[in-house]
């Protein structure tokens, strides 16, 4: 015996929710009656959200499931941003930190070049002095 091909519907519903009629898809009819017969239609649906606390609807969805979920939600997003602000906090004073060494790193270099200098200059090399002096005011300048 043949089966006979299902008509397809004229509206496609999500059923996982019963009592909710937003999910209501309305197909033309101008575009099932030039589908194949055997053109079975499916709907899909996703949604998404960006950081640690859902949105107010799934949020109460999450309460439903089981009480105390919504706090334990919320609980662990102020944890998670107490950590994120530790470890910026730890980042920029390391930045600091790096600063401060590189300051000193380059008032010693520039003191031992002027050390450097003087020394040529007294024996009577004064292009090496030249040179003692110009590449790390150089590149002192251009940090500057």
């Amino acid at each position: 015996m043949k089966k006979q091909p299902r008509q397809p519907p004229r509206s496609l519903k999500n059923q996982s929710r019963k009592s909710d009629n937003s999910d209501q898809i309305n197909v033309p009819n101008s575009v099932l009656e030039n589908l194949p017969k055997n053109t079975q239609i499916a709907y899909a649906q996703a949604s998404s959200f960006r950081g640690p606390i859902p949105p107010p609807a799934l949020f109460e969805e999450y309460e439903k499931i089981q009480s105390g979920m919504a706090d334990r939600i919320m609980k662990m997003a102020e944890g998670e941003t107490l950590h994120r602000h530790s470890w910026e906090m730890s980042v920029l004073d390391a930045q600091k930190a790096d600063i401060k060494r590189a300051t000193y790193l380059g008032f010693v270099i520039v003191i031992l070049s002027l050390g450097v200098a003087g020394f040529c200059a007294f024996i009577d090399q004064q292009l090496v002095a030249i040179a003692a002096l110009s590449m790390p005011l150089g590149g002192t300048a251009y940090a500057f």
